[in-house]
């Protein structure tokens, strides 16, 4: 006969299994219930900033979205003096430290801003970005391009370290190594090495940022996949396969392969993999006016353009409507509000980003309803239209 406090004890270990296994259910419910919503202004490197509204953080939040991606050039990790590494990078009294302290002052001032908005903070840097002192210094112009060298690896994850010790207000890190900006950087250097490679860039990278972003500071790293490795399905599976997903770790994928343009095909990798994703969507179209001219997008993205529905792509999905209320990996959307591409128009009526921004966020928040649904929102809410 068994005896009863055996059968106490494995009773009791048993609901302890059920009461982990459904409080883990529950958060994973309640994580999907709020997805990131975020929106970002591309400033086209080199030349004046937009001027908008969506700069300011108080818009985005009155539209509904719950964080806010800084552009390149007002990244941290271009506001970090090394002190604390080698004050020879940096010197005080120094041209360049005087720009780096000025950049970390208008950081600072933009981290506040959000924070009284109740917004979360991202800024998007490119990696692997170094000052040009500790390049020169360190010698390491031939190597710093490649995440395996021992220096990079050194060197990246002091640069981690202040970054966040510097700015503790910033939630996290969007990281793009597709392309490496240095227009408005004039005392860093850029480089990266294979950017298409699974072994040799893309997986060493993401882990050592998993490990010292998202273990060590239980910050966010949401990691860029254009230019890298959002075309390649194989490539994709193995930087899935080869990388331990975190509830920190994010990737950020475009919802159409290559740049924003309506030929191009729905992006394959969405849905792909072990990794939440959040997807990206221009609303001032690079290639169709920027806002200039009647141009709603959001339709198309929510619902699938006609082209992806009649000749679906190589991948599970053909509109990330489907996406969002199929499958567990989405984390949510990111607008970028204005910009992208090169030069004009500078549009001073914002209406129609306006309607694709709205649009985007507030699907995003709860996308079991039909765009069409939050599109009658917008003309009765937004416009005082009345519909039938």
């Amino acid at each position: 006969m068994p005896n009863p406090t055996s059968i106490r004890i494995s009773m009791g270990a048993l609901l302890l299994v059920f009461s982990i296994f459904f409080s883990g259910c529950a958060q994973t419910a309640a994580s999907r219930s709020k997805p990131l919503v975020l929106d970002m202004v591309h400033h086209n490197p080199g030349e004046a900033r937009y001027v908008t509204r969506y700069e300011d953080p108080r818009v985005i939040r009155g539209m509904g979205d719950n964080g806010k991606v800084y552009f390149l050039f007002d990244s941290p990790m271009l506001a970090v003096n090394w002190e604390s590494v080698d004050p020879a990078i940096f010197p005080p009294g120094s041209p360049g430290r005087a720009w780096v302290d000025a950049k970390a002052a208008e950081i600072d001032a933009q981290q506040a801003a959000c924070k009284q908005a109740g917004l979360k903070v991202y800024a998007m840097s490119d990696l692997i970005l170094f000052p040009k002192a500790l390049v020169e210094r360190f010698h390491l112009a031939d190597t710093f391009g490649d995440p395996r060298q021992p220096e990079t690896r050194k060197y990246l994850k002091l640069l981690i370290g202040q970054m966040f010790e510097r700015f503790p207000k910033m939630n996290g890190l969007v990281v793009r190594i597709g392309e490496t900006y240095l227009h408005d950087a004039p005392y860093h250097v850029g480089s990266i090495k294979n950017k298409t490679s699974a072994d040799e860039t893309i997986v060493p990278l993401m882990q050592l940022l998993r490990e010292e972003v998202c273990v060590k500071r239980g910050k966010e790293i949401i990691f860029r996949t254009w230019l890298s490795f959002d075309t390649s399905l194989e490539t994709y599976e193995a930087v899935s396969a080869a990388v331990e997903p975190h509830p920190n770790l994010i990737i950020s994928v475009k919802h159409c392969e290559g740049d924003f343009h309506r030929a191009n095909q729905f992006s394959q990798v969405i849905g792909t993999g072990r990794h939440r994703q959040i997807i990206e969507v221009q609303c001032a179209r690079e290639y169709e006016g920027k806002g200039a001219y009647p141009n709603y997008v959001a339709n198309g993205v929510i619902e699938g353009f006609e082209e992806h529905r009649l000749r679906p792509g190589p991948g599970r999905f053909s509109s990330i409507g489907g996406f969002a209320r199929q499958s567990p990996l989405f984390a949510g959307v990111w607008t970028w509000s204005r910009g992208g591409g090169w030069e004009g128009p500078h549009i001073k009526n914002e209406l129609w980003c306006d309607l694709n921004v709205w649009v985007m966020t507030q699907w995003a928040l709860d996308p079991g309803q039909s765009e069409e649904t939050v599109f009658n929102r917008y003309a009765t809410e937004k416009l005082g239209f009345s519909v039938a």
